[in-house]
């Protein structure tokens, strides 16, 4: 009877501890939407954009060739490979690498402030009249930071209206999603969650069995 205990005891433990590891493991996610992004300076009002948004110590937008009509671009995120966000359109880039955990929930983003610190981060915008390269290796034409001269973070902020902004020190972009973001929590893939709880089952079987015989 010791031995049915101990065994069983094995079995449950095995259980749970599958069931614990199950609700780590993240489900690959993507998002794409192409948006009229504008730029985010030290003016305040609409200025710079129509959200009202300013960063204090930004660049001023004069010295860009961003102005508060927007550039479409494109913004893409995925939570499996580098880089795992990327923004393009024809006056900036930003290009984030690692893979943000609770930023998206079946295809949508989710409300919240996200970091990324990579030293290969990119987070340029073109100059004024499309200048020379501008310090920090920037792409030709670009006022840029980059993660690694010097370790620059970027900030990725969602709100609950879908109003999405990019920030990096001096540069920030700001668009407004049309998929409206969810307070979403981490998920789990039905299929994977169904392992630990055959495991149980199997177990209950198999003591059934023993009490049987016993």
């Amino acid at each position: 009877m010791v031995k049915t205990r101990n065994f069983m005891t094995k079995l449950l433990t095995l259980a749970a501890l599958a069931g614990l590891g199950m609700l780590h493991v993240a489900k690959a996610d993507s998002y794409s939407e192409t948006s009229t992004f504008y730029y985010a300076g030290p003016e305040t009002g609409t200025t710079d954009n129509p959200f009202s948004i300013v960063n204090v110590g930004g660049n001023a937008a004069s010295t860009l060739n961003l102005t508060n009509a927007g550039v479409s671009g494109t913004l893409t995120i995925n939570t499996v490979t580098n880089p795992a966000i990327t923004l393009t359109g024809a006056d900036f880039s930003v290009t984030l690498y690692g893979v943000p955990n609770g930023l998206l929930s079946s295809g949508k983003l989710v409300t919240g402030t996200y970091n990324f610190s990579s030293g290969s981060d990119y987070f340029g915008i073109e100059t004024a009249g499309n200048g020379a390269t501008t310090g920090f290796g920037c792409n030709a034409g670009q006022t840029c930071n980059v993660g690694a001269n010097p370790v620059d973070q970027v900030t990725l902020n969602v709100a609950a209206n879908g109003v999405v902004t990019l920030s990096s020190s001096s540069l920030e972009l700001v668009t407004q999603v049309s998929t409206q973001p969810t307070t979403g929590v981490p998920e789990i893939d039905p299929s994977s969650a169904l392992s630990p709880l055959a495991l149980l089952g199997g177990a209950v079987m198999i003591f059934r069995g023993r009490r049987r015989r016993a």
